[in-house]
Formats: C-alpha cells, structure tokens, sequence
C-alpha cells in the first residue's frame, strides 16, 4: 500500500510504502483498545501459560504404551503443576 501525501505547498508530494500488512496492524491496535478485547486476552493468556507448564512437565508425549499409562502420566503432570503453583501461591501470601 502506497500513501501519497503533500510536504508543503512549494514541494513535490512524497510517497511512502507502507508494509503489507499495516492495515491489519492498525485493526488490531484499534481492537486492543477496547476493554472487552482486553479481558478476553487475559484469560486466554491465563489458559496459554497453563498449556505451557503442561508440555514443558512432559505433557506432550505419553512416555508408556497403553491408555491407563498415558492417563496415569497426565494425572501426575497436573498434579505436580498444581502443587507448584500452590506452593507459590503459599509462599507469596502474607503471614
């Protein structure tokens, strides 16, 4: 996309290439600043860093064949990310 505006009223008019996804940019920033777009991030990122902590204990792959093992495995990774995140939440509160 190529924007043509006016320097002044004695110089030629100047042209500026603008990338090709700008006008995409300029919706998202529009869409950030509203409140509900905002709110709807955050859980989402909340969600995000959960999916995170699972795979990075392991949870993308089962390590033993068979359904219950694999069940096994992923019942053991949450409960060691909520014991995690427990223990955190213990040791900010207040005494």
């Amino acid at each position: 996309m190529t924007v043509t505006f006016p320097l002044n009223q004695y110089s030629r008019s100047r042209e500026i290439l603008l990338h090709p996804d700008e006008e995409e940019q300029r919706w998202s920033r529009e869409q950030w600043s509203r409140p509900e777009v905002r709110r709807l991030y955050r859980v989402r990122s909340q969600c995000e860093r959960l999916i995170d902590r699972v795979t990075r204990h392991g949870g993308r792959r089962a390590r033993a064949w068979g359904l219950q093992a694999a069940q096994f495995q992923v019942h053991a990774i949450a409960a060691a990310c909520n014991l995690k995140l427990l223990s955190r939440m213990l040791a900010a509160a207040p005494a």
